[in-house]
């Protein structure tokens, strides 16, 4: 249920190719592109900032080591008895 919630709130991006190369080229030239040229130029370096944002927040490691770590000691502490500890201890 909350993974197809999840998914909904996602959508993909479909970026013409011509788009595309501006992009590229409005990056790699920055601040000597003309911008007259191509006036999709803000939004769609404020739509790749957004994502770049989401992506960085999601698959910070730092984050995901420290649930990993509460989640390990929840699990040692209340869910597990001592049969159980010592099966997981040899099972590795």
């Amino acid at each position: 249920m909350i993974i197809k919630n999840e998914l909904k709130t996602h959508r993909e991006a479909k970026i013409k190719p011509s788009d595309q190369f501006m992009s590229f080229l409005s990056w790699l030239t920055g601040c000597l592109f003309p911008f007259r040229c191509w006036s999709k130029r803000d939004k769609l370096t404020k739509l790749y900032e957004k994502g770049e944002e989401k992506l960085e927040a999601a698959l910070d490691v730092v984050k995901i080591i420290k649930n990993l770590r509460n989640i390990k000691i929840l699990m040692e502490n209340s869910m597990m008895d001592s049969i159980v500890k010592k099966k997981l201890a040899h099972s590795f």
